[in-house]
């Protein structure tokens, strides 16, 4: 696997587990400890680096090697 999806597949994940989280702050009967407050700031926290890895990856060109340079 190239580094380009690794990176793109990373981003995905933090982005839904962040949504993941902040909708979990919502449910009333969450199996885990996840609920309430905690959930908030896990999910925003989550949410928040993974705007940022898009950011990146987009200013990147989404991974993919500049083209070389010539002398």
């Amino acid at each position: 696997m190239s580094t380009r999806i690794i990176l793109q597949a990373t981003t995905s994940l933090m982005l839904l587990l962040g949504l993941l989280g902040i909708a979990a702050s919502y449910v009333a009967a969450v199996p885990f400890f996840w609920s309430g407050e905690e959930a908030l700031f896990v999910g925003a926290g989550l949410l928040g680096i993974g705007v940022v890895m898009f950011a990146d990856l987009r200013r990147r060109n989404w991974g993919e090697e500049p083209p070389a340079e010539s002398a």
